[in-house]
């Protein structure tokens, strides 16, 4: 389609170290720099479907035909099929998205079979979304007021989004103190997510008729202000603790206990917390000829 472009920038850094026999030192960064350009299947979350580009490529007749076309040389002109042309550079759209992540680890042996693992991340997310509305345009020619009907419009929408996220777990391996028939793991930590977002949301309307696009775009000031919304979604904070005990005798018969508690910022006080507790038990007996047997039952306790 006419106008359409796909572009994507993309870098990344990883780093690895091991800074002594006890402690490992990871840290990665990624960035990536996206820009859509093209009004594509814009109508499918408009107002109204008269603005279908499709519509026209079919219907649209480059010869004059009584009642379906008009001598007049405005191709914006309202009940008259649109050229296609004019119908593509009308519903033009730009999206442009930039994305900052960085991940951390650190991870200590902090006495024999006893490991200490810290993970942070920080996510960094911009979203700026630029749609015309052209003079041939069912927007154009319904939305705006009496005095602006008919005249180009944009609508532009900034988006900014964090998410910090911090995990840290305790694992012990008590080999030690068992027999080499026995194995048994405890893992014990806790994760924290932090996310906030904003979006604001700028409606422009009466633009002189022969402003494009990219007109549009750089001009702003040249049309009249109809509303900016700016919302501030509340924090989303979760806050969880988990634990997880691993045994197996002769690596035949397996178990697995796991228990988790989640609390978030979008409940209320009374419905804030939920907990789950999940029980498996693996048994594999010994190969017989062709056949194997794997029996496993699962029993998982959810209460909120």
């Amino acid at each position: 389609m006419g106008g359409c472009a796909f572009i994507r920038e993309h870098l990344s850094l990883a780093l690895k170290s091991q800074a002594g026999e006890k402690v490992d030192l990871s840290f990665t960064v990624r960035y990536s720099n996206t820009e859509i350009n093209g009004g594509g299947a814009n109508e499918q979350n408009e107002i109204s479907s008269a603005d279908s580009r499709l519509k026209y490529s079919v219907q649209y007749s480059p010869i004059p035909i009584s009642g379906l076309t008009t001598t007049n040389t405005d191709e914006a002109l309202a009940g008259y099929l649109v050229n296609p042309f004019v119908a593509t550079s009308d519903n033009q759209r730009q999206q442009l998205r930039k994305n900052f992540n960085m991940l951390g680890s650190f991870g200590w042996y902090i006495i024999d079979n006893l490991r200490f693992q810290s993970d942070f991340g920080l996510d960094h997310r911009i979203e700026q979304d630029y749609r015309y509305y052209g003079r041939s345009t069912y927007y154009s020619r319904n939305r705006p007021s009496a005095d602006n009907q008919g005249l180009p419009a944009l609508v532009y929408s900034d988006r900014k989004r964090e998410s910090f996220r911090n995990a840290n777990t305790i694992n012990y391996d008590f080999n030690n103190f068992l027999s080499e028939d026995h194995n048994l793991k405890l893992l014990l930590g806790q994760e924290m997510i932090i996310t906030r977002d904003n979006e604001e949301t700028s409606e422009i309307q009466g633009f002189p008729k022969d402003f494009a696009f990219e007109t549009t775009r750089k001009l702003t000031t040249q049309g009249t202000p109809q509303s900016v919304d700016n919302f501030y979604r509340p924090d989303d904070k979760l806050l969880s603790f988990f634990g997880r005990v691993n045994y197996d005798y002769k690596s035949k018969y397996l178990v697995t206990a796991t228990f988790r508690a989640d609390g978030s910022s979008k409940f209320l006080d009374d419905n804030r917390w939920g907990y789950s507790v999940s029980y498996t038990t693996l048994t594999l007996p010994t190969m017989c000829r062709l056949y194997s047997f794997v029996f496993a039952v699962t029993i998982t306790n959810n209460y909120f």
